[in-house]
C-alpha cells in the first residue's frame, strides 16, 4: 500500500517486508507493477522473492519511504505535511496528482486485475494453506 501513498515516512525503528512468496502467494494491489518501476526490477525482484525483512534505511534508500526520521518525531512529521498540504489550493493539488498518475492509471488497473486474480488462486491453493500454518505456528508463544 505504501507504493500508493503521496508521502511516507518512517521512524527509525521501523521494519518492512514483502511477505507474499513466502506465504505462497503473489503481491496485490498493484505492487508488481508499481514496485519495479519505482525500484527497478532487480531490487523489487529482491523484495518481493525473497520475501526478507529490511530497516528504514533500505526503505529510504530504495524509495518507498520519502523520510526517516527519529521514532519520537514521527507523528510531528506527517502532521506538519499535513497541514502544509492542506494549506494549499485544493483544486491545484488535486489536478497535479491526477496528471502525475494519469500515464500509470491503465498499467496499474491491469496489475491489479491480474493481481487479484492470481492471489484468489493462490490463497486458495495447498502451498499457501501450508505457508499460513508454519506461519502462524512460528507466532505461538512457547
Amino acid at each position: 500500500m505504501l507504493a500508493h501513498c503521496d508521502f511516507v515516512y518512517a521512524g527509525e525503528s521501523a521494519k518492512f517486508q514483502l511477505p507474499f512468496v513466502n506465504l505462497a502467494l503473489v503481491p496485490e494491489f498493484g505492487s508488481s507493477y508499481l514496485l519495479p518501476l519505482r525500484f527497478g526490477y532487480t531490487r523489487a525482484a529482491e523484495l518481493i522473492l525473497l520475501g526478507g525483512p529490511f530497516d528504514a534505511s533500505r526503505a529510504a534508500e530504495l524509495g518507498l519511504v520519502t523520510q526517516v526520521v527519529p521514532d519520537q518525531s514521527l507523528l510531528a512529521t506527517a502532521t506538519e505535511t499535513a497541514r502544509t498540504l492542506a494549506a494549499k489550493p485544493a483544486a491545484a493539488v488535486q489536478a497535479s496528482k491526477r496528471l502525475m498518475k494519469r500515464p500509470l492509471r491503465e498499467q496499474l488497473e491491469q496489475a491489479v486485475k491480474l493481481e487479484l486474480e492470481v492471489f484468489a488462486e493462490r490463497v486458495r491453493s495447498d502451498d499457501a494453506k501450508q505457508a499460513f500454518l508454519a506461519f502462524f505456528a512460528s507466532r505461538k508463544p512457547a
